[in-house]
């Protein structure tokens, strides 16, 4: 496993209290602008293919951008197999609301064979770079927001094996057999074809450890996590070697839920909310001039610590977060490899 520097492609993006029960009133610092629907009972389930389950049937299905495709890797032989390779990390710098760097990782894994001598990098990745998927394009002839928020699974041949030596570590983690990476290439097409969005947002109650999680983010290093459970699942038996990932936190109350796009834009939605979704998005634009940029900056930053607000999509839909203190938080946290649960496949 190992990181990948995308620094050039960054585009600008922003990043308590007891939360209200299901149905009860928002504090008044957290007031809904004008237009906004009342709370629903309580939030839903996952949805949208999260973790490889089902997408919902009541949402229209988008068409999957193409990929890379995994080879077939040989059948387990003596001496054969792959091993996986991990890293330390290499930076992707974004601006937060406060105007800060911060140091953004980028996950990935690394595949070797002892048979062909070959390695191999797979990668779930933002498909329009993550500022893109992070928040929309406001177009003058659209009247919803656009967004570019697909993510995939890549797998292409070769390692950076100097770029990751030099920005983080190289390290070998595991090894498993061809048979066992063939089952895993069957699950990386079925999850590939389930969970498609790419969400940056991981949205919380507080920073406790916990705290009521409202929505969980679905991005590159939540497909490493998934890819080492189903290789232990597999029988693959990990080394104990520290693994750390970054996480962007908003905090929030309760959240609300306002609709899709049909039910808020377009000439049968809700004008005012609309309005506001629109508004709100705007000062996310690419700047031309650092004088453009602080001036949407003073916006944001009204908006999301003064105001307390915040849109968030969603699997299709649109949510008010009522924010609250301390409104947003990069962690570097460490996830244990995992157990295997199973024989393993001729290792």
């Amino acid at each position: 496993m190992f990181f990948r520097d995308e620094s050039a492609h960054a585009r600008f993006s922003s990043g308590g209290g007891r939360h209200p029960a299901p149905g009860q009133a928002l504090p008044r610092s957290a007031a809904l602008p004008p237009g906004l629907a009342a709370p629903r009972p309580s939030l839903p389930g996952p949805v949208g293919g999260r973790g490889g389950g089902p997408f919902p049937p009541s949402l229209p299905q988008p068409r999957r951008p193409r990929r890379h495709g995994l080879p077939a890797a040989p059948a387990a032989a003596a001496g054969g197999g792959l091993r996986a390779l991990l890293p330390g990390g290499a930076p992707r710098p974004a601006a937060a609301v406060a105007g800060a760097l911060q140091k953004i990782m980028h996950d990935a894994v690394g595949f070797k064979s002892s048979l062909t001598g070959k390695n191999y990098t797979m990668e779930w990745y933002e498909l329009f770079q993550l500022g893109n998927c992070t928040f929309p394009h406001l177009r003058p002839d659209m009247d919803a927001p656009f967004w570019c928020n697909q993510g995939a699974a890549c797998f292409y041949e070769g390692i950076d094996d100097a770029h990751w030596k030099e920005n983080g570590t190289l390290v070998l983690v595991t090894t498993i057999s061809g048979t066992m990476f063939n089952e895993m290439a069957k699950w990386v097409k079925y999850d590939n074809e389930t969970g498609i969005y790419y969400e940056t947002w991981t949205v919380q109650a507080s920073p406790d450890k916990q705290s009521v999680v409202w929505f969980e983010s679905y991005e590159c290093s939540k497909f490493i996590l998934r890819t080492y459970q189903k290789l232990a699942d597999l029988g693959a038996v990990f080394k104990k070697v520290q693994t750390n990932y970054t996480s962007i936190i908003l905090f929030s109350g309760e959240p609300v839920y306002l609709g899709n796009e049909t039910s808020i834009f377009g000439p049968l939605g809700n004008e005012t909310l609309a309005t506001a979704i629109r508004d709100f998005y705007y000062p996310f634009k690419p700047h031309r001039t650092v004088g453009e940029f602080f001036v949407d900056l003073l916006k944001i930053i009204d908006r999301v610590i003064l105001n307390h607000q915040f849109y968030l999509f969603y699997n299709l839909e649109y949510w008010f977060l009522p924010m609250k203190f301390p409104y947003l938080k990069i962690i570097y946290e460490e996830v244990p490899l995992p157990v295997g649960s199973k024989t393993s496949f001729g290792v």
